[in-house]
This record gives structure tokens, C-alpha cells and sequence, in this order.
């Protein structure tokens, strides 16, 4: 016999034996007791964080992700585990709308506890026990789903998924698409330019100095101290970029697109979990082509200004591709990604600058700073200051470049692009050996 109730604080032994021991003389007559056991089932909508444990242990049960947030239960889900990882397949996550029921379920048992049970009296009044009970399983065709959807009491359900929304968009998932708003609105006002100085800010904030700690990279240290070779390294790779430039703008084009794509790839498939390199290319060439080819007439200016003149740019119906095929690759990883990702529809009228400003510092160096943070098993508290020498040297690094512009590059906006390429050249090569020796040890 087991007492199950859903509530912040533990019960009692005393309370739960009571409760117990009047269920089991009403039911069952004389009884005798051979073993107690007790203990608390994590209900919670959240990932529980587990470093890896080496290539031939598997995480199961609640550290697996199988415990259903709004039952407490996960023996099926992890049988179903099992079954895959014994037949060499991944386990299949199940869609995310039902993470969302749960997160909904969650909300209402928090705020309104006495709610609990009319709502589940209503489901088995209404709908026969084994389909509710497929649908708690998260195996029910979508024609009944909506069916018992139907059945719950819509106010409350109405007003706790307002409330997760309106949660999520403080959480820095969201970020992109609540910045990407805010400067619409701003360029609607005729505000152009307070939206590209808070994007200016955010760059020399949080932009720059999630690349800035490079040299702690090699060690994966966050007290290594700073080596007169890491600098001279740094230094020589980023001429070696500019010297591409140089020698042919179209080259060095190719070159940092070639790279960025695989960067920006890289650090959004590691922020979910993925190793897999050909999503990192598609995702990175995905994103560039939705970044870029909305504004062509930016562009070819920018491309004019790096001495390029006339490129080649691909069909009108690519960009379209691009888009869908990013939406689609967040929808697969939940509904919560998607509605996050739904900010690269908006970049489209924003200016080229700003859209590319939007992705770099609100998207991509957040995750990247994550990634950098769990790395180091620590916090920004800790690892920004190590950032601010070689961000100011970064932006003493970006005045050399404007007072001495070799390249005749003819503005400022293809000057940026050429000095981004070159800072971000030793970057790119530092943290993908930094994800390598990651991987190397979650492998060994």
C-alpha cells in the first residue's frame, strides 16, 4: 500500500501511517507489516543538470529525465529507456507539448492546491480511464487529446498558461525575442539610433568578453595565470586573418563564413546536448542565410565597402528554405526553442546591423557564456573579471584597426566585419578545442 499526495511539505510518518493503517482496516481487514519504505518524488518541470558519468554508465529514473512532472511517475518511461539503450537506440524524448501540460498542471497545484483533485475527478468522469491514463502516458492520438483537453476547466488552464508565458520571457532563452520586439518598437518611434546604442552597450558588455577568456580555455582553469606565448599565439592568428584579407577580400570572405557558420552551429547544438558536426554546419549556414539574405541591399553595400564587388548571391527562395529549416530544427527540440527562435522572423525588419547585433550578443553569447560557465563549473561573478584585460585589449585591438586601415575598406560598418573576423578567428580555434577536451572527457 503506498499514501501519495502532491504538496510542498513532506508528510508526517505519524500522519502517513495513520492514514494508512484506516485505508488498510476498511479494505483489507487484519494485516501484518513486513517492510516501510519512504521518500519524495521530485515533481518539477525542470532539467535536473548531470555531468556525465563515463561512456559506459547511463543515467536512468528521475536523473534520466523519466520522472512525469505532473504524476511523480516513471517506471514506464524508464522500462522504455532501458528497452531503447539495450537495442543501441537514443531514447525518444516525447513531444513537448506535453512538457507543457505538465508545466501548466505544475502552476495550478503550486497556486491552487485544492484544485488537484476536481480536476483529475473531472478527466476520469469524462473520459474513460485507460485513455486518460494513455494520455498521462504520453501515448494518445492527437484526435483524443484534444478531446480531453476539452474536458478540463478552461479558466484556470487559461490563466496558468498566461502565467508560463509570461515566465519564460524573463527566462534568457526569450532574451532575443523580447530584444527583438523592443527594437522594433524603438524603430517604429523613430528611436533607430537609442536601439543601436543599447545594441552598442550590450556589445562591449557582454558581447566582446564572452570571447575574452581564451587563455583560460587551454587549461580549463579559471586561475591560470596569463602566458606570454597564449598572447603572442593570439596575436599571430588574428594577423594571419587579416593577412587573408589583404591578399584577397574574397578569400577572406569565404573564410569567415566558413568558420562563423561552423561557430554559431557549434554553440547552439552544445547548448542542447547535440555533438552531432553536420547540425552544427546546417544550423550555422541556416542562420547566416536568414541573418544576410533578408537584407541584400545592406549587404552588397557592406560587401562594397570590403571591396567586393557584384557577389554572386544565391537564389531568392534560399533564404525562405534557411528560415523554415531553423524553425523546424527548434521545433524538434520543444515548443519552448521554437517560440524562442520565432525572433529570426522579426530580424527580417530590423536593419541588417542590428539583426546581426540581436543574434550575436543576446543569443549567441549568452549560450556560449553558459557553456563557458559549466565549463568551469562556475559563475559570471567569478569569470567576468577575467574577461576585462583582453576586452579592453580587444578594444584597444579594434582602434589600431580604424587608424590604420590597410584594407581602404570604404566605411565603417565593412571595416567592423573585417576587424570581427580577424578577433573572432582565434576564438573560434580556442573554443572548439575547449568543446573537444570536454567531450573527450565526458567520453573517457
Amino acid at each position: 500500500m503506498e499514501c501519495t499526495r502532491f504538496g510542498k511539505e513532506k508528510i508526517g510518518q505519524a500522519e502517513a501511517e495513520h492514514v494508512l493503517e484506516q485505508y488498510v482496516k476498511s479494505r483489507c481487514g487484519a494485516y501484518t507489516i513486513t517492510e516501510t519504505e519512504m521518500g519524495v518524488i521530485p515533481m518539477c518541470s525542470a532539467g535536473i543538470e548531470n555531468k556525465s558519468i563515463g561512456k559506459n554508465w547511463i543515467h536512468t529514473g528521475a536523473r534520466a529525465g523519466n520522472v512525469k512532472p505532473s504524476t511523480g511517475y516513471s517506471f514506464l518511461k524508464s522500462c522504455k529507456d532501458a528497452e531503447q539503450w539495450a537495442n543501441d537506440e537514443m531514447p525518444v524524448k516525447a513531444p513537448g507539448r506535453f512538457a507543457f501540460y505538465d508545466r501548466l498542471l505544475l502552476h495550478i497545484l503550486n497556486t491552487s492546491p485544492a484544485m488537484g483533485k476536481p480536476i483529475f475527478e473531472r478527466l476520469f468522469n469524462k473520459i474513460p480511464a485507460k485513455n486518460v491514463l494513455d494520455f498521462l502516458r504520453e501515448d494518445v492520438q492527437a484526435g483524443y487529446e484534444a478531446k480531453i483537453l476539452g474536458c478540463l476547466p478552461k479558466g484556470i488552464f487559461i490563466k496558468a498558461a498566461l502565467r508560463d508565458f509570461a515566465s519564460k520571457l524573463v527566462n534568457p532563452l526569450f532574451l532575443p525575442l523580447v530584444m527583438a520586439v523592443l527594437l522594433l518598437l524603438l524603430n517604429s518611434a523613430g528611436l533607430q539610433t537609442l536601439g543601436s546604442v543599447i545594441l552598442l552597450v550590450g556589445l562591449l558588455l557582454l558581447g566582446i568578453p564572452h570571447g575574452a577568456v581564451d587563455h583560460l580555455l587551454e587549461s580549463g582553469k579559471l586561475n591560470s595565470p596569463v602566458r606570454a606565448a597564449f598572447v603572442v599565439k593570439y596575436l599571430s592568428l588574428t594577423a594571419a586573418m587579416a593577412c587573408i584579407w589583404w591578399l584577397s577580400a574574397e578569400l577572406g570572405l569565404l573564410v569567415f563564413l566558413a568558420y562563423s557558420a561552423w561557430h554559431f552551429g557549434e554553440t547552439e547544438m552544445k547548448s542542447t546536448g547535440s555533438n552531432n558536426r553536420w547540425l552544427f554546419m546546417l544550423w550555422g549556414i541556416c542562420l547566416l542565410a536568414v541573418l544576410l539574405l533578408f537584407h541584400t541591399f545592406e549587404l552588397q553595400q557592406i560587401f562594397a565597402e570590403m571591396g567586393l564587388r557584384n557577389v554572386l548571391l544565391p537564389h531568392e527562395s534560399v533564404k525562405f528554405m534557411a528560415l523554415l529549416l531553423l524553425l523546424f530544427m527548434s521545433f524538434t527540440r520543444g515548443f519552448g526553442y521554437l517560440l524562442a527562435s520565432l525572433y529570426l522572423i522579426l530580424t527580417i525588419e530590423l536593419p541588417l546591423m542590428q539583426a546581426f547585433g540581436l543574434f550575436f550578443i543576446f543569443d549567441h553569447s549568452i549560450k556560449s557564456s553558459k557553456q563557458l560557465l559549466l565549463g568551469f563549473n562556475s559563475n559570471w561573478r567569478k569569470l567576468y573579471p577575467k574577461a576585462i584585460p583582453f576586452t579592453l585589449g580587444a578594444m584597444l585591438l579594434g582602434i589600431v584597426f580604424y587608424l590604420f586601415n590597410v584594407w581602404q575598406t570604404g566605411g565603417l560598418f565593412g571595416l567592423f566585419f573585417i576587424f570581427l573576423s580577424c578577433l573572432s578567428f582565434p576564438h573560434i580555434l580556442a573554443m572548439s578545442g575547449f568543446y573537444r577536451r570536454q567531450n573527450a572527457q565526458i567520453s573517457g
